[in-house]
């Protein structure tokens, strides 16, 4: 242990507090040792070695580098007093006693064994970073805790956390309050630079300039540069490398997608000065020894869901002001430093102060079959640290259901876990993927699964910017010849990518991005092991043939098919989808021929005009025969009448969907009249036309009838809603299937029958059409559009009447014994005055001030 770090300061608080209690937080900032010593004073000075303590940590690396630093203190070698286990990669033993892990590890370990036997304290570190996993798995060890294991701690530390509410969160289950500890620091001072003025440059080429200014002033010390992305990585070492800097440099990209090898880099000593450009993994937890300067271009890539769409984008998005507290901190964690925001100061004042919580922007699929898995059968009830949105919990059960991992129970309506949710359960992967590799296992192409998987997880191996180059197009025909799928393409390339051992030269030939084929083959082996773990047999990928391409297909629609589209017309590129969305198919799609097919990828892109445009990427030609196959229950087929509008008549169809979507439509020469009366009511609400006999005596009903349904609802009268209204329509119009025949209907007697006589009758008197006036013919009362205003409260209905003309009226007149009639008081030329909801104080009090100016403009009117 190294207890000259600052977290030490408050050792004794952290005995004493859990002497007491279950659960404890500690804020304490970068560089205090929160990470590397808290773990080592619960094992030693609480549980006393008797209990294991488990360390969350949100990304790989940090697990890892954290793991490293705490066998290097105990003096044991990793994977024996001190482990970590990430995806893929499992250094620990029976003798580990501090165990840092990955989200996804900690829940597949409470998946395997709810109690947590042998766990004696569950510390979740970076927990401002609030991840979705992070959420789910504390709310799962909080419900622990309270139920079965009451001894079991838990141990929340940030650097930058709204301590409040997590406090009464964890707090609510205990009648001990949850202790919040802080930790001051003795990190060095950073000083912070801003940008004079917003630069257009693209952030990489700002970042190398930066770069080049700290290295011209011979400032000490090494560089990290943040960047949102891969791309943006490569495309910053890429510039720094073509410029001529004073210094020789060893430039180290660091980002999650690395292997472990790789990675490290960024953490070993060099004999040159390091730059190291990464993402946000190096924000938080890890430390990287000699880094002075840092430079940060503000932004990260961030995954947000949109539940309307129910596809996911990944944007780049302004980090919040605590983000750019951590990623500065970094530059004082040895000695002092600077940090570079390439952002102005006022720009800086203008960003969130936090990060918007994973829950609340991401899919929640996987969380929810997770949920499944522990019992909770309503994701939506379940003890949340934030309510994830409804919309987006009943969008993942949705998709769930469509993967056939739930099904919904007829006794409770609540979903069940199906078999083939638990056996997606035990792939650690997103459910389409896990769905995807279960049915390559049943149908013998595990392989072309689990590659398929690689591809949609990273990025893609054909280089975009070589389509119009016409010698790689020459060269990618042989990939793309024959091919019913945009992934038989990818496997071809990738393929030959292999087999030159993944040669820059040969591959940027081609078009293929050779890094992104080492990366697909990384994650394809991986996925591998997984398979055979589980019992798939896997074999060697060949070149696809008929059936097993079409095996494929078949597990992509397993897996995708609620992202099934269907060709407008042969003409376009244009898709409709289910649920009312739409998309444009990607113009190098080798399925553009085909009229049924499924995106797996579904991507929203800028479009001119500051408009987004919704992009259908790698596509898998399909067979109706094969949804009615794998989905029969959510397949149905009905008789049903359209409405034409070019000949303006009802034709009739059987048509077939699936779900939603219309997949296949026949024509049919009888025509039913009840549908045929329907289609035509549609087509008049669409306004294709307008019965003669629909004039404003009846929209004069329908607004009567409306405003007395809010006025006095306990009067009961059926609404005049716009499906009171199609059915009016429809009944006037069955039978009938021409739109000339609609327009001479007689639709009046339909729409009296909307409710008995009676009520119309009730209806006069309580909603009359006009209003008796003294001395002078009954006046017509204005009905408003909507009863309501946007608040809920009910809109007057309205009398328009010349001012000169309520000189004879004593009191206001009401009508539903109660309500008001706003006056529209208007001059003798009918323009309008004010409004007034009482005559007599009106009379009184505004009248006055407007009498001579009347009299001036408007003599002989009797102005009182």
């Amino acid at each position: 242990m190294n207890q000259k770090l600052p977290i030490w300061d408050i050792h004794g608080e952290i005995t004493s507090s859990l002497a007491i209690q279950n659960c404890l937080i500690i804020a304490a900032p970068t560089g205090s040792g929160k990470s590397t010593q808290v773990p080592q004073i619960v094992v030693d000075d609480i549980l006393c070695s008797k209990n294991k303590v488990i360390v969350l940590q949100p990304r790989r690396v940090a697990a890892r580098s954290l793991a490293r630093r705490v066998a290097f203190e105990r003096s044991t070698a990793i994977g024996d007093g001190v482990g970590y286990q990430v995806r893929f990669e499992n250094h620990t033993s029976p003798t580990t006693m501090i165990e840092f892990v990955t989200e996804g590890i900690l829940l597949r370990r409470l998946q395997n064994d709810p109690e947590l036997k042998g766990i004696g304290a569950v510390l979740f570190d970076e927990f401002h970073e609030r991840n979705l996993l992070s959420d789910l798995a504390l709310g799962l060890i909080k419900k622990l805790q309270k139920n079965k294991r009451q001894e079991l701690m838990i141990i929340i530390m940030s650097a930058t956390i709204q301590t409040g509410s997590v406090a009464s969160y964890l707090g609510s289950t205990s009648d001990i309050a949850c202790s919040v500890l802080n930790s001051e620091g003795r990190t060095f001072p950073v000083d912070i630079h801003y940008a004079k003025y917003r630069n257009l440059d693209p952030i990489t080429e700002q970042a190398a300039q930066v770069t080049e200014v700290i290295l011209r002033n011979r400032l000490p010390g090494d560089i990290l540069i943040f960047m949102p992305g891969m791309g943006e990585i490569r495309n910053t070492i890429g510039v720094l490398a073509r410029k001529q800097l004073p210094e020789q440099v060893e430039l180290i990209p660091l980002h999650g997608e690395l292997p472990s090898t790789e990675q490290d880099r960024a953490f070993n000593k060099s004999k040159f000065r390091k730059i190291v450009v990464a993402t946000n993994v190096a924000e938080t937890s890890v430390t990287i020894d000699g880094i002075c300067h840092v430079i940060d271009s503000g932004l990260a890539r961030v995954s947000r869901f949109d539940s309307k769409r129910g596809f996911s984008s990944l944007l780049i998005e302004e980090i919040s002001r605590a983000s750019a507290e951590q990623r500065s901190g970094r530059a004082g964690r040895t000695k002092p430093g600077t940090c570079h925001r390439l952002w102005t100061e006022s720009g800086h004042l203008n960003r969130p102060e936090y990060n918007t919580p994973e829950i609340h922007r991401t899919d929640l699929a996987d969380a929810v079959l997770m949920l499944h898995s522990a019992g909770v059968k309503k994701a939506s009830s379940f003890d949340w640290l934030d309510k994830p949105d409804a919309t987006a919990v009943e969008i993942a059960e949705e998709l769930l259901r469509s993967l056939g991992a739930l099904t919904k129970s007829s006794s409770d309506n609540n979903f069940g876990l199906t078999e083939i949710g638990k056996s997606m359960l035990k792939l650690p992967m997103h459910p389409r993927f896990a769905r995807m590799m279960i049915e390559g296992g049943k149908r013998g192409c595990v392989n072309e699964a689990a590659l398929c998987a690689a591809f949609l997880s990273g990025r893609n191996i054909l280089i975009r910017s070589a389509r119009e180059d016409k010698r790689v197009q020459e060269a990618q025909e042989p990939f793309r010849e024959g091919a019913d799928s945009d992934f038989e393409v990818l496997i071809r390339a990738w393929q030959y990518a292999k087999s030159r051992h993944y040669n820059i030269d040969d591959c940027r030939t081609h078009g293929i991005h050779a890094g992104a084929c080492r990366e697909a083959e990384t994650t394809f082996a991986q996925l591998i092991q997984l398979a055979k773990g589980f019992g798939f047999k896997c074999s060697e990928i060949t070149e696809p043939d008929r059936s097993k391409s079409a095996a494929l297909r078949l597990c992509i629609l397993s897996a995708f098919a609620d992202q099934i589209c269907i060709r407008c017309d042969t003409g376009t590129l244009n898709c409709k989808l289910s649920k009312e969305r739409s998309g444009s198919l990607a113009r190098e799609s080798v399925v553009q021929k085909s009229q049924l097919l499924i995106a797996s990828e579904i991507r929203e892109i800028s479009a001119r005009g500051n408009r987004s445009k919704t992009l259908l990427n790698l596509a898998s030609a399909i067979e109706l025969k094969w949804v009615e196959e794998l989905f029969p229950d959510d397949i149905t087929t009905n008789l049903e009448c359209k409405y034409d509008p070019g000949p303006k008549r009802i034709e009739a169809f059987k048509i077939k969907r699936f779900r939603d979507l219309e997949v296949k439509r026949e024509h049919e020469s009888k025509v039913d009249p009840k549908a045929a009366g329907l289609a035509l009511a549609k087509a008049c609400l669409h306004d294709w036309f307008k019965p003669k006999s629909f004039d404003n005596n009846i929209k004069q009903q329908i607004l009567r009838l409306n405003w007395i349904c809010v006025a006095r609802p306990d009067l009961e009268f059926p609404p005049f809603d716009e499906n009171a209204v199609l059915r009016c329509l429809a009944k006037a119009f069955e039978g009938m299937t021409l739109a000339k025949q609609a327009v001479a209907a007689n639709v009046k007697p339909s729409f009296r029958k909307h409710m008995p006589e009676a009520q119309w009758e009730w209806l006069d008197e309580f909603a009359p059409n006009t209003i008796d006036w003294p001395n002078d013919q009954p006046k017509k009362l204005h009905y408003p559009e909507s009863p309501t205003d946007r608040n809920g409260k009910i809109i007057p209905v309205e009398l328009h009447v010349k001012l000169h003309e309520c000189f004879r009226l004593d009191k206001h007149p009401v009508i539903c014994e109660r309500q008001i009639v706003r006056f529209k008081l208007l001059t003798p030329k009918n323009k309008k005055i004010d409004f007034c909801d009482d005559w007599p104080t009106f009379k009184q009090r505004e009248y006055p001030k407007l009498r001579k100016n009347l009299m001036t403009k408007f003599p002989g009117f009797g102005w009182v």
